[in-house]
């Protein structure tokens, strides 16, 4: 093992391998704990030195919602059970003419609880629409939260509904 020095001297440093093929890259990230202590070892003005550094564990925010996280949100039953539920609930608000067609969008929070919340229209189909979508969506059994670094999270999540007229 290479010896490690902390410095802010350009001299005092370790120059990077000019052959990286030779050098292995690793893709897992191990999550420290508060508790933990990095050991940092090396000459320094020709004393060896032994000095514990505490590691700072990242703060995982449950409760500001975030876009995108490691593990996202998921209706249980997946997917398929998602698009069956809506089928189930939903009611067309108004008659349609064949091949009538109204998109909505509708933007939510799935807690880190898995309650649904902060409900918004991104894709607006008229009140009647937008309103029974958000209806069917307060109906909904609580979700599989979404995860970062292994903690629960709140998350966006957005979910297009189509109503189509009879055919």
């Amino acid at each position: 093992m290479a010896n490690v020095i902390i410095t802010k001297d350009e001299k005092n440093t370790t120059k990077l391998a000019k052959n990286l093929d030779s050098v292995a890259i690793s893709d897992f990230t191990q999550v420290g704990d508060v508790n933990e202590k990095l050991l940092v070892k090396g000459p320094v003005a020709g004393k060896e030195i032994v000095k514990e550094i505490p590691v700072a564990s990242a703060v995982v925010d449950r409760i500001t919602p975030m876009a995108v996280a490691e593990v996202m949100p998921a209706f249980p039953g997946g997917m398929e059970g998602l698009r069956k539920f809506l089928q189930k609930n939903l009611v067309n608000p108004e008659d349609m003419e064949e091949g009538e067609l109204v998109s909505v969008r509708i933007k939510f929070v799935v807690g880190y609880d898995g309650k649904l919340q902060s409900f918004e229209t991104i894709q607006d189909g008229g009140s009647v629409f937008n309103n029974e979508v958000i209806r069917v969506l307060r109906k909904m059994p609580n979700w599989i939260p979404g995860k970062s670094r292994g903690e629960n999270v709140s998350v966006y999540y957005t979910i297009p509904v189509k109503f189509t007229g009879a055919q």
